[in-house]
């Protein structure tokens, strides 16, 4: 009988696949326990989700809104998503008939999805109307909150951002949610600056409207008991150190370490221990799994002659001071503009995103593939 691979990535764990943080998850308590939003700020793949999701099944018996916001491209959209959101919430305590009708006036039907695992809400919203229903589903979530305790989940909050009306749009929104007195909001992200202006600017609407809480990555010392633990299953052994290297190749990223040793799990022997050899071997069996798609970027996604050299150097230097003399000689180029848009470009991409005074890979994976091509 073939082994079960104890490493998951690229989806929410729970059970033995989730690593435990007690202080964040008592921090996350204590805020929803006095009803006070909070945002929190994480590297993608880094836990977040799972984290608050269990901390939100824990208290509100799996009863909560939750809206994920990533890949939003329109107020249409943006609206559809907090209509099926609210339409799921309201499953939880009513029937899906009572459900359609209590959404009726956004037009919401039900449909079974195509592979058969659920019911999907279907919201028909046009792009005029959009934000006048936005609107409407926070007053009536907000209504809803007076009979029902449960709680607002909004992740990856920060894509908002990228919308046209974004600053029009959270005005409304926050005009709705700051009357909100038995339903507290956490709001989740990924990229930092963009967090921090939603929250810490004067200049947004969000301002102060949630208290901050920081997304640490799992210690390495937490990390490596964990990875020992399940390696054991098969007997494979790893030092302390040679795990250290391979956190920090990686990060810290708890979804790429995990895929990391994913594919170590599979490929070892029963016994076997991952020593430097070994764990350079697992590289580029990751590596090469990957390949097309790196090749893909490089090659044929339509990036400048200096991206792809600002890539490599951001690879290779660790993409602080993009700025710098010495990293201009590197690339071989000193205009400033064209440096800062070339690197708007891979932003948008989602193929860097900006730290403090520097960049960093969405995917170290990458990162390593290009230092080693």
């Amino acid at each position: 009988m073939l082994d079960k691979n104890p490493f998951r990535f690229g989806a929410v764990v729970e059970g033995s696949h989730y690593i435990k943080r007690p202080e964040l998850e008592a921090t996350l308590k204590k805020n929803l326990h006095d009803i006070q939003n909070v945002f929190i700020v994480g590297e993608r793949r880094c836990g977040k989700t799972s984290l608050i999701l269990k901390v939100l099944k824990e208290e509100y018996q799996g009863k909560f809104f939750h809206a994920d916001l990533y890949g939003v491209d329109s107020n249409t959209e943006l609206t559809h998503r907090f209509v099926r959101a609210f339409a799921h919430l309201q499953t939880q305590f009513f029937s899906f008939e009572d459900t359609i009708k209590s959404l009726a006036r956004f037009r919401v039907k039900a449909e079974v999805k195509s592979d058969g695992s659920g019911v999907e809400f279907l919201p028909t919203i046009d792009a005029k109307t959009s934000l006048l229903d936005l609107s409407a589903v926070l007053e009536d979530l907000r209504g809803f909150s007076k009979k029902h305790r449960f709680a607002i989940f909004v992740d990856e909050f920060q894509e908002i951002q990228k919308l046209k009306d974004h600053k029009k749009i959270k005005g409304e929104m926050r005009s709705k949610i700051q009357l909100f007195q038995k339903a507290p909001f956490v709001y989740a992200g990924s990229l930092r600056h963009q967090m921090d202006f939603i929250f810490r600017s004067p200049d947004d609407p969000f301002y102060k409207s949630a208290v901050p809480i920081e997304f640490e990555k799992i210690p390495l010392e937490l990390f490596y008991a964990f990875v020992s633990k399940n390696l054991n299953q098969k007997k494979i052994k790893i030092s302390k150190s040679i795990f250290s290297q391979i956190y920090t190749d990686l990060d810290g990223i708890s979804g790429d370490i995990q895929q990391y040793f994913r594919f170590a799990f599979d490929k070892m022997e029963p016994g076997h221990e991952i020593d430097e050899a070994e764990k350079n071997n697992i590289y580029s069996q990751v590596l090469k799994s990957e390949e097309k798609f790196y090749l893909y970027i490089m090659n044929d996604s339509g990036l400048t002659e200096l991206q792809r050299k600002i890539l490599v150097a951001v690879a290779q230097t660790g993409g602080f001071e993009v700025t710098s003399h010495a990293f201009k000689e590197t690339i071989q180029h000193s205009n400033n503009n064209a440096i800062v848009k070339s690197l708007k470009r891979l932003e948008g991409q989602n193929i860097l995103f900006k730290e403090n005074k520097g960049y960093r890979f969405f995917n170290p994976f990458f990162k390593i593939w290009l230092c080693s091509t």
